[in-house]
């Protein structure tokens, strides 16, 4: 998806197109997604960005399932990046901040929370039993 005035980078392959920046002029909070079930998708859960210096706030699940076969049996679910909120009953769990947790925070006290597709590619590896190192990777995004 491109910008609006049709510009841009576009995501639709994040993370594999790091070029991808989030909006910080634009408010997003108290959104709700409630007794949501999916089976059997491709890809992960799913991807819920948001920017370092404007994070989404009051994100609530509720009763949302997301299942695949492939990403649950390697134990993966959602790309979170500066979200907080809650989840209630929902699979898998998408990783939101306690409410309230940037409240007050300096941005140069914010972690980095950008998703690095390398590390968790290591990760994924090692939970498979795998031998694999970060230098031994031989992709290169």
């Amino acid at each position: 998806m491109k910008e609006p005035d049709g510009k841009g980078p576009g995501c639709m392959i994040y993370p594999l197109n790091k070029d991808c920046p989030t909006q910080p002029l634009i408010d997003i909070s108290n959104i709700t997604l409630r007794n949501i079930k999916s089976t059997g998708g491709l890809l992960p859960a799913g991807i819920i960005r948001c920017n370092k210096t404007n994070p989404c706030t009051n994100i609530t699940f509720e009763n949302v399932e997301v299942k695949s076969k492939f990403w649950d049996t390697l134990g993966y679910g959602y790309i979170t990046e500066y979200v907080e909120g809650e989840s209630n009953n929902s699979f898998p769990d998408p990783g939101f901040k306690p409410v309230g947790y940037y409240k007050g925070i300096p941005e140069n006290l914010i972690d980095d929370e950008t998703f690095d597709l390398q590390t968790e590619m290591l990760r994924i590896a090692l939970s498979c039993g795998s031998s694999l190192s970060k230098s031994s990777l031989l992709i290169n995004l």
